[in-house]
């Protein structure tokens, strides 16, 4: 991936669906045939064998059998004049020198399609690409189910473990590619985290889209949600108006920041509280719509997600962040403290050869049918479908695919949308039965 204030081009020209013979695939090959005039003529394009699968399904998991990418990007202004692993390394850990040259040298990245050197200058109207086998992680093995579809909408129930967006290392494995791939061009509407369950609503055209995008500037779409925190919630409804920012970055957790933060305003009502587990069911309505808004505002009242691992945490300080208290650390520490906590949860996970399927059985009654699991077992792992790079760092790590985080399945459900000519509602989770 190039920087992220870069210009995208209509990017990822991917070799798609094509998926190669069980062998070693030099990259370096793969280069050379992508920035081929005539890639007909290839000579490696005689080896490739193509087949339609993407997924395959295994240990509760779907996954994707690694492709190969390119990225591009025109050069913007501030890159002019620069060398090119100057631009193409900033603001991000640079490997080894001997590594980034040979990145460079051998064509994985080039300009205007061309092998340069590392020294290489760049110019206004370069195009900057870099070549690369991709490695998507895995998500859980659950379909999302459809609840409503006509010319103009397309609602979905998500289950929790699949992200929304193609981004990062999500591209097949994304609900809005799999959206797309079974009902055609969508426009976005409403999003949640990957963790989250419940309620998407997604629009068919241009002009419906539109429409929606004036209705939520203008604060017309209700939305809410249903939750699960640790504790006895207050039986009083309760507004909580607090800013929120990111505390390090445009990847650190999210806190509240009352000098520099967003607006952002959530109501919570109790509903029931289970006195066998110390905890509440709260009915969630957000005024806006900032990132982990309702993680956030439940810790802030000293009431989290009962199973958040990352807000449900002392990486906030002591008292878990309670009315914004972080114990004095700083938004550097914070970030460090929440990467350890999550690095250990993997560690965890990886030692556990857990089927996240099973260790989660109780989703299969709201998500899973006959149907899905005899597709699943007819697309199992097919070795021939699967590639290996030498020049590939994943390839060469003994332990290739990381786990499923399922003990961030949140207990957040978003239950009802509705605008000022349309509802749509979803069944209650079953932690809220």
């Amino acid at each position: 991936m190039l920087l992220k204030n870069s210009i995208k081009l209509s990017t990822v020209c991917r070799l798609d669906c094509n998926r190669w013979l069980s062998q070693c695939v030099s990259l370096e090959e793969i280069a050379d045939q992508i920035y081929s005039d005539s890639p007909k003529e290839s000579r490696f394009t005689k080896q490739l064998q193509v087949n339609g699968q993407i997924y395959y399904y295994e240990r509760g998991c779907q996954l994707v059998y690694p492709y190969f990418n390119i990225s591009q990007a025109y050069c913007l202004g501030d890159w002019v004049g620069k060398y090119i692993c100057e631009v193409y390394f900033k603001n991000r850990v640079k490997p080894p020198k001997k590594v980034m040259n040979g990145l460079i040298e051998k064509g994985f990245i080039r300009v205007n399609k061309e092998k340069v050197s590392p020294d290489y200058v760049m110019k206004p109207s370069d195009v900057l690409s870099h070549v690369f086998h991709f490695h998507e992680n895995p998500i859980i093995d659950l379909p999302f189910k459809t609840v409503h579809l006509d010319d103009e909408f397309l609602v979905i129930d998500k289950p929790p473990g699949i992200p929304m967006h193609s981004a990062g290392k999500y591209k097949y494995n994304s609900l809005i590619t799999m959206a797309k791939n079974k009902y055609g061009s969508i426009y976005g509407f409403n999003r949640i985290d990957s963790v989250t369950s419940g309620l998407i609503v997604l629009v068919r055209n241009q002009a419906k889209a539109s429409e929606l995008s004036n209705q939520m500037a203008n604060r017309k779409i209700s939305k809410e949600y249903i939750c699960e925190v640790r504790g006895n919630f207050p039986h009083d409804e309760i507004k909580v108006d607090v800013p929120l920012a990111r505390c390090f970055g445009i990847s650190g957790p999210v806190i509240v920041d009352k000098h520099s933060g967003l607006p952002s305003v959530t109501l919570f009502k109790k509903i029931k509280f289970d006195h066998k587990k110390g905890t509440s069911i709260i009915s969630c309505s957000p005024l806006t719509g900032r990132t982990h808004q309702i993680r956030v505002h439940l810790q802030y009242l000293g009431f989290p997600i009962f199973n958040d691992f990352t807000y449900n945490s002392t990486a906030f300080g002591q008292n878990c962040g309670k009315n914004g208290d972080y114990g004095g650390l700083s938004d550097r520490q914070i970030y460090h403290l929440a990467y350890i906590e999550d690095a250990k949860r993997i560690a965890e996970l990886r030692e556990e050869s857990v089927d996240c399927i099973n260790e989660y059985d109780y989703l299969l009654q709201d998500y899973r049918n006959d149907e899905w699991v005899d597709y699943t077992h007819e697309n199992c792992y097919k070795p021939e479908l699967d590639s290996y790079c030498p020049e590939c760092y994943t390839c060469c790590l003994a332990y290739k695919e990381p786990p499923i985080i399922s003990k961030q399945f949140l207990h957040l459900h978003a239950l009802r949308y509705k605008g000022a000519d349309w509802e749509f509602a979803t069944q209650l989770p079953y932690w809220a039965r």
